[in-house]
């Protein structure tokens, strides 16, 4: 039985060897065999995954496996149409970082801005060693450069550490030693590890980057919100690549459907221009910062002036000037000068507010009408809910996912195919079964609509993108339903669209401050022909008495009380530390100006005790 089976192997053996080979292109049964190929001599077309079997080693083998296989010529067949390249990582990134230079050129940026990118973009890829590398010599400058920064940074943290309270001089190598950690910190390895991992973070710090080098007339908190609002494809990232994108080596999960924070992008920044060693940033102007927030809070434009003089007086006490994130510092600022004239302490204001309504009245149209905080507040409260009614992404930042269904079903519709649902893509080759399931999903939906996911992707936005988000969507609002029949004869859209236009006709910014001298106050009431009496404590305040109290909390700062919510978890070391002010008042401003220039309130308490400290040690000495 066994010498049968062994008959019937090298019967196929023999067939197989005797078998002539055509070419599955021409049919051409003449090969040439060099260096393991073999090539068809009509029309030179090589056969790939050929083995090359010695027949004399084939025949007089003795001991030959029964478990052997013979492994077949196979010839690979030519493609017809053009074959889809597989897109690497920075391909991707690079497609999407370009769309969102073209983005913001459309924005407002200048011509200049897009040949910075081009070159900042370059010097991040020459950092990371993956294209545009240096010549051997240019890197033995660049590491001799290193050195000299390196030593330099080492012998500031040694000095600082020197100055430590550390008690005897044998102390001294421990208190170098826990020094270093806090520069092996800021390790180019460590920003480069953390830089990978946050693709969408590092595209955006990339593109503020841009910003700073050009300098464009274009603030952080702008960035952010556009990239919220869909006018920067941010939550479309994905998308940016086209069909090619579904075929990518790419990690489908390094670009997710959240847009960074402000401090995050504010960080991830301050990382860059450390890895990428740019030793010069311009500055951003602090005049037009400190004028911009101020026209968005509505604030009196003397609130503007002080506001800067007071920042370039803290930033020479700290000694240092901050160049990213310029508008956080100055909104610090704005918030510095508030509490000086109008204490912002729960009573204060109410004192202020009551007698500048009063002056008001008295002086008539002869002076500026003085500023009333409560009118402020009350207008800012009805400012912010009007337009989180109206326009879905402030709705999605200062409420809860309960209350966003309440908005109008209209805009929010808008919204929803154009922003909510950016992951289904009917073009896009997904290999996912559930973003499959989602589109077939959407199409069905749009179906019974008449309409189609191209349509409701390709449809325009709601509203335009502005530098003055709150009271644009305002004006945007009411220009585009003001002539609308279906507004018409709905008591809600008619209430709405009256508030809108109160709104748009309330100013704050030919308004006046109270002045630091009372005498210059009553001066002013002589002139006017009033008989009210200014006193130094609160009384009688009311219409009818003839006294009024006017507090002067700028002559005696008071400082700002914190309070340390400290949160832990069970068997985890992990503290969480929530600052809060202890006057309601100051929270509220803190929170309005917060959501207004788009940074986390525990970002700007913690900025605001800080300068806080400072200005009160130089008040002190």
């Amino acid at each position: 039985m066994a010498d049968q089976e062994e008959e019937e192997y090298f019967v196929i053996l023999l067939l197989l060897v005797n078998t002539k080979m055509k070419c599955n292109n021409c049919n051409g049964t003449s090969f040439t065999e060099d260096e393991g190929l073999k090539i068809c001599n009509e029309c030179g077309t090589v056969i790939d995954d050929y083995v090359e079997l010695e027949s004399q080693e084939i025949f007089s083998a003795v001991n030959v496996s029964r478990l052997s296989r013979v492994k077949k010529d196979k010839q690979v067949k030519v493609s017809e149409g053009p074959s889809k390249s597989i897109l690497s990582a920075y391909e991707v990134l690079n497609i999407v970082l370009h769309e969102w230079t073209k983005a913001l050129r459309c924005l407002g940026a200048s011509a200049d801005f897009e040949k910075v990118m081009l070159e900042v973009w370059v010097l991040y890829l020459q950092r990371s060693d993956i294209a545009f590398f240096y010549e051997e010599s240019q890197e033995k400058d660049i590491k001799e450069i290193n050195k000299v920064e390196v030593t330099t940074v080492i012998n500031k943290s040694y000095r600082y550490t020197v100055n430590l309270p550390s008690g005897d001089r044998k102390n001294l190598s421990q208190d170098i030693s826990k020094a270093a950690p806090s520069f092996d910190c800021f390790s180019k390895a460590k920003i480069r590890l953390e830089l990978k991992e946050n693709w969408i973070k590092v595209l955006l710090s990339l593109l503020y980057l841009g910003v700073l080098l050009s300098e464009e007339p274009i603030m952080l908190m702008d960035i952010v919100r556009w990239s919220n609002e869909g006018h920067i494809p941010v939550l479309s990232a994905c998308n940016l690549t086209g069909e090619d994108f579904g075929q990518t080596v790419f990690s489908r999960g390094k670009l997710k459907n959240i847009v960074p924070s402000f401090s995050d992008i504010r960080n991830v920044t301050e990382g860059l221009v450390f890895f990428m060693n740019i030793l010069k940033l311009p500055v951003p102007s602090m005049k037009y910062t400190i004028e911009r927030l101020t026209k968005l809070l509505r604030l009196p434009e003397q609130v503007a002036p002080l506001a800067q003089d007071h920042l370039e007086r803290l930033l020479e006490k700290q000694n240092c000037i901050p160049v990213i994130g310029m508008e956080l510092y100055a909104m610090v600022a704005i918030i510095f000068v508030l509490k000086a004239f109008f204490g912002v302490n729960d009573v204060d204001e109410v004192y202020l507010s009551h007698a500048g309504r009063r002056l008001n009245r008295e002086c008539g149209k002869k002076h500026k009408p003085f500023f009333i905080w409560e009118d402020w507040e009350r207008y800012l409260n009805k400012l912010v809910w009007f337009c989180t009614e109206v326009h879905p992404v402030t709705r999605m930042q200062c409420l809860s996912r309960e209350d966003f269904a309440k908005i109008n079903s209209k805009i929010y519709s808008n919204y929803l195919w154009t922003e909510a649902i950016w992951n289904c893509k009917s073009k896009r080759e997904s290999q996912h079964a559930c973003e499959k399931k989602a589109t077939q999903m959407a199409e069905k939906v749009l179906e019974a609509q008449n309409s189609s996911l191209d349509d409701v992707l390709n449809q325009p936005k709601s509203f335009k993108a502005t530098k003055e988000p709150f009271y644009s969507i305002v004006e945007q609002f009411i220009e585009a339903h003001a002539s609308d029949p279906s507004y018409a004869h709905q008591v809600k859209a008619i209430l709405a669209l009256q508030i809108g236009r109160d709104l748009l006709n309330t100013d704050f910014s030919s308004s006046s401050l109270f002045p630091t001298s009372i005498s210059d106050l009553k001066k002013l009431l002589r002139e006017n022909g009033s008989n009210i009496e200014i006193v130094d404590s609160p009384g009688k305040n009311t219409s009818e008495s003839n006294q009024i109290y006017i507090p002067q909390p700028q002559k005696r700062f008071s400082r700002i009380y914190y309070k340390e919510r400290t949160s832990g978890f069970n068997d985890i070391d992990i503290v969480a530390v929530n600052l809060k002010v202890e006057t309601k008042s100051f929270q509220w401003l803190v929170t309005v100006c917060s959501f207004f220039c788009g940074t986390p309130t525990r970002t700007l308490l913690e900025l605001l005790r800080l300068y806080e400290s400072i200005y009160c040690n130089s008040c002190n000495s």
